[in-house]
């Protein structure tokens, strides 16, 4: 196994996969973000939303997002950044701490979680007996710009 992660990580419990990103690149946790629905774009772009006077696209993680019977949780929205750009990530399960240093690299990759491209993963990791893909949120944020 590769060394720990030195960064404090956000756990983001999926229906088929954990995900995580790494806490510096999260700008707020943001509870009762209004959603502007944009007819006919893709599935995982759920609309536009205001934070602090912008507007910022709000992506989903997955299609189908959550632990089955997580829907009685209300939804938040990490704001992540990377430079001078924002875009609203959407959490529908609690987001849990995983401390600097608790999680072991696995492998480094270079592929994309999801097969529409956007997700770029950084590395895969090994925490509390789960796998996590790490998401890279600078290439993501590239990603989302080019679209």
């Amino acid at each position: 196994m590769g060394p720990s992660n030195q960064n404090a990580m956000l756990l983001l419990a999926g229906r088929e996969k954990n995900y995580a990103v790494e806490f510096f690149s999260v700008e707020e946790i943001c509870f009762n973000i209004k959603l502007s629905k944009i007819p006919a774009l893709p599935n995982y772009f759920l609309g536009l939303g205001n934070y602090k006077g912008s507007t910022l696209p709000i992506i989903r993680l997955e299609k189908e997002y959550g632990q089955p019977g997580a829907k009685n949780m209300q939804p938040v929205v990490l704001i992540l950044k990377y430079q001078q750009h924002q875009f609203g990530l959407w959490v529908e399960v609690q987001p849990d701490m995983i401390p600097a240093g608790a999680a072991a690299a696995i492998q480094e990759s270079d592929f994309s979680i999801e097969e529409n491209g956007i997700w770029k993963e950084k590395e895969l990791y090994q925490y509390d007996g789960k796998l996590v893909s790490l998401i890279d949120v600078q290439r993501s944020a590239e990603q989302l710009l080019l679209l």
